[in-house]
């Protein structure tokens, strides 16, 4: 793992393989890059690929700050700048997307390619109310929330995949995904509309994104959908997502 000081804090991240592609792949709110684990081994075979954990998660500085889409999309631009990244495939997974559709905003010239897993950017009732219970719940969060969270989200996961995911969650101190989650109920989302830049998005098999406004509002979009996964589709069925994202970068 390399460290970088951004103007935020300090970021962790992994960085593996090289060739013609620039790879940079974004967690979830509340994750590690350690949800990545199975796509930083498949695109690491295909060029640079940048796995960080976001400030406040994993290894990486948790400054007492508000955790806006923003501030993310900022500490990772200059990540960039620092391992000279550009023309990057960037690869959002949940949360990671809307972070991609902000580095999209304030640096289009970075950005090749956006793949958007399950992005929760234009949700359905029933997800922004499950946020809403979240932010109250991390106030005061039980010992069994995490787990109980975990077990909500992954549909047919291993033991190992299981592991992974609540190390990951464990991991992320409460008053930051709090402040995550309010922050992303108060993004203001109307610029993605003026991204151009060749987009997929990947839904599972319980959307949190409603796909009709996604499709009316970007204008360069391709929709795909995997099977027999929650959200976290990186971690329980990434051959899917992978072969989906090679296709798309085929054209």
């Amino acid at each position: 793992m390399k460290t970088f000081s951004s103007r935020e804090g300090e970021i962790v991240y992994a960085v593996q393989g090289k060739g013609p592609r620039n790879f940079l792949l974004v967690h979830n709110a509340g994750g590690s890059h350690k949800m990545m684990h199975y796509t930083m081994a498949h695109f690491s075979k295909r060029g640079k690929t940048v796995v960080p954990d976001l400030l406040g998660h994993g290894f990486s500085a948790a400054p007492p700050i508000e955790y806006t889409v923003n501030l993310f999309a900022q500490s990772l631009i200059q990540l960039c700048k620092h391992e000279k990244l550009d023309h990057i495939v960037f690869i959002g997974l949940n949360y990671g997307g809307n972070v991609g559709l902000e580095v999209a905003q304030i640096a289009p010239h970075l950005i090749s390619h956006l793949i958007l897993i399950e992005p929760p950017m234009f949700m359905e009732p029933w997800i922004v109310k499950v946020v809403e219970r979240h932010i109250k719940e991390l106030a005061n969060p039980s010992e069994q929330w995490v787990q109980e969270t975990v077990d909500s989200v992954l549909m047919k996961a291993s033991a190992e995949e299981r592991e992974i995911a609540l190390r990951s969650y464990g991991k992320t101190p409460s008053f930051v995904k709090a402040s995550t989650y309010k922050n992303l109920l108060l993004w203001d989302k109307k610029h993605s509309s003026q991204c151009s830049i060749p987009t997929l998005m990947i839904q599972v098999s319980q959307p949190f994104c409603v796909e009709k406004k996604v499709k009316t509002t970007f204008p360069n979009l391709q929709v795909s959908r995997v099977v027999g996964s929650g959200p976290w589709a990186t971690l329980e069925v990434p051959t899917q997502v992978h072969a989906m994202i090679d296709r798309f970068l085929e054209f």
